[in-house]
Formats: C-alpha cells, sequence, structure tokens
C-alpha cells in the first residue's frame, strides 16, 4: 500500500507486482479507467489493464502510458484478435511523470472505436488506427498492472482503479476526475434554514388529519402523553403525505386518553 490520490493507493515495483481481477466478460461497450502516478524515469509500456498477452495482434486489449520503448507520455489502447493487432495513441506528454492522473477510454468493440480522456478532458487519437481490431478479446483473464503473460509491469503507484459497463460519456468522466481532484469546485453545499411551522388538526368521521405548510419538509409527527419534564416524544408512526399543497398525517381515533402532539425534524 501507499499514499493514493484517495486515502491509500497500491505501490508497483515495475517487475513482479500486479493484481489479477480474473476471467470476465466485458461485452461490446465498457470503460476503463485509474489514476496513476508514473515516476520519473520509468520507461517503456506502462500497463493499466490488460486482458491480452504482449506483442502485436496478440488476443485480448491492453491500455497502457508510454510507447514500447519510450517514455513518451502517450496513453495507448492495443487491441487484437490472435492474427492481426491494431493501436491507437494520444499526443505525447498527456500524463507527465511524478503527479497523479486520471486516465480513461471508453471502447466500443461492435464499432470498433475508442475515446480517451486524461484528467477528465478529451484527448484526440494521434496515431494508429483508424480503429480497433473489431473482433478482440473481450472474455479473457484481466490484470492491473501487467499484460498477461507476465511482462510490461507498471512502475508506480495507482488508486481508483475501476471497469466499468458501457460507453461512458465526456460529462460522466470530467465529474469522476473533478470530485477527486477538485472536490470543492464540483459541489458545495448550503446552509438549510427550516422556517417554523404552524399545526393545524381537523377531525372528521373519528379521525384527526394534521396539517401543516408546503415548506415543512423533513418534519414528522409526534406526540406525548403527558409535558411533564423529561418528554418523551413518539414518533406517530404514519409517514406525511402531500395532499392539497400541504403536508398531512391522518390519525384514526383511538382510546389512549389525553394526547399532545408536535412537529419535529427527523
Amino acid at each position: 500500500m501507499t499514499p493514493g490520490i484517495v486515502g491509500e493507493g497500491q505501490q508497483f515495483n515495475g517487475s513482479s507486482k500486479y493484481l489479477d481481477a480474473g476471467v470476465a466478460n466485458l461485452n461490446n461497450a465498457f470503460t476503463l479507467s485509474a489514476w496513476v502516478n508514473v515516476p520519473f524515469g520509468a520507461s517503456s509500456c506502462q500497463t493499466i489493464w490488460a486482458n491480452q498477452p504482449g506483442g502485436f495482434g496478440s488476443a485480448g486489449f491492453s491500455l497502457f502510458v508510454n510507447k514500447y520503448t519510450t517514455t513518451n507520455g502517450a496513453v495507448l489502447l492495443d487491441t487484437g484478435d490472435g492474427s492481426n493487432g491494431s493501436e491507437i495513441s494520444t499526443t505525447t506528454n498527456v500524463v507527465t511523470t511524478g503527479k497523479w492522473h486520471l486516465v480513461t477510454a471508453a471502447i466500443n468493440r461492435s464499432t470498433a472505436t475508442a475515446a480517451f480522456y486524461v484528467d477528465g478532458t478529451p484527448e484526440p487519437i494521434a496515431t494508429g488506427g483508424p480503429g480497433l481490431v473489431s473482433d478482440f478479446v473481450n472474455n479473457a483473464d484481466i490484470n492491473f498492472g501487467r499484460f498477461t503473460n507476465s511482462a510490461l509491469y507498471f512502475n508506480g503507484a495507482m488508486d481508483e482503479a475501476r471497469i466499468y459497463s458501457g460507453i461512458e460519456d465526456s460529462n460522466w468522466v470530467w465529474a469522476s476526475w473533478a470530485t477527486v481532484a477538485s472536490n470543492s469546485v464540483l459541489e458545495s453545499y448550503s446552509t438549510v434554514t427550516r422556517a417554523a411551522q404552524s399545526l393545524s388538526v381537523s377531525v372528521t368521521g373519528g379521525n384527526a388529519a394534521f396539517a401543516w405548510a408546503a415548506t415543512g419538509v423533513g418534519y414528522a409527527l409526534y406526540s406525548a402523553t403527558n409535558l411533564t419534564p423529561p418528554i418523551t416524544w413518539t414518533p406517530c408512526g404514519a409517514q406525511p403525505v402531500w395532499t392539497n399543497n400541504q403536508w398531512q398525517v391522518t390519525l384514526p381515533a383511538g382510546n389512549a386518553g389525553v394526547l399532545f402532539y408536535r412537529l419535529q425534524s427527523q
């Protein structure tokens, strides 16, 4: 374990450490992502997700940083069917060393296309293609941090690894990045002010109907048998119902004797 972008992450040594996700059928549309921190000097393919052995055209897919034998900082996706292969890539230096980056690839096998994102921002395909091998294997053992033939291990730290069913769109990818990298900008919380409420009651056919204004969101009806401290207020059980533009609780007549009622925030 190592300090991650969110809590603890996983440290990989570039030679032997990896995680095995087991055999999974990803169907024809899925999204791969992980926060990665590639150290300075980490050379050649830094494998994030792969269900294929190394070697162009090998059956399966792989998502990694750095073109083979380089430190070019590009994000690449290889696909193959055992005979034919394809490698598509972003521009270089989209993943800088020594920093956390969210790397995402949304993959559509049916259309033989993929979309890259780095830190929530779309990255156009710069080299390779024009697309994927449409019949690449998508139901094999998946490794995190290396190719499946014990090659091209990741060297550095990774965190918040995900495989999602379906094609996640650009808004979702951006929000996934922002909620970690800049949560104070993505989300802000205001003070909730509860307006004082007046409780009214009417009796019809032996039933008592308690009502209060529409602004009384989050209130419930409580009762007590006396007002001598310490007072024990008990929930009346029935949930408020929105009726005639107000909140209402209807209680049947009973033989509990004298009861006192109040509204209380839940």
